[in-house]
């Protein structure tokens, strides 16, 4: 399978800051290392800060293998107490590891989170997951 190619502008378009506004969120958090790059576009075309959190279910290789059952979770010192985030990744294909992150940062004293995903399923975005997708961003 080739893989889809999506340029910054077209992955630009897929924020809907509009409908993410109405959130009103107090910042975003990224899932390093895939998903920071899309917070940061998130967090810029909000205005909000931008945090990450370390979380998968994969190996480093290529293709990634998934190597564990449940997402490994470091929130190091994140301070998301009463606060609203937006949670952003790459991609999500079962959603388990926004899942796992939202429930760990719900449990950190979030008062909501919301998830947006370039591909695939989340509360801001639905869209058809593709299996093979390179990044502007990936070597």
């Amino acid at each position: 399978m080739k893989p889809l190619k999506p340029s910054f502008k077209s992955l630009l378009r897929k924020i809907p800051v509009k409908k993410m506004s109405v959130f009103k969120p107090d910042a975003v958090c990224g899932i390093a290392r895939n998903g920071l790059v899309p917070a940061a576009m998130v967090s810029a075309s909000l205005g909000v800060p931008l945090l990450a959190v370390k979380a998968s279910l994969y190996n480093d290789e290529r293709p990634a293998r998934r190597i564990r059952s449940r997402p490994k979770i470091s929130l190091g010192n994140l301070d998301v107490k009463g606060r609203r985030v937006i949670l952003v990744d790459d991609v999500s294909n079962t959603g388990a590891t926004l899942t796992a992150v939202k429930a760990a940062l719900m449990k950190k004293g979030a008062k909501q989170v919301k998830t947006f995903v370039l591909f695939g399923k989340s509360d801001f975005l639905k869209t058809k997951f593709v299996k093979c997708v390179r990044f502007p961003w990936q070597a």
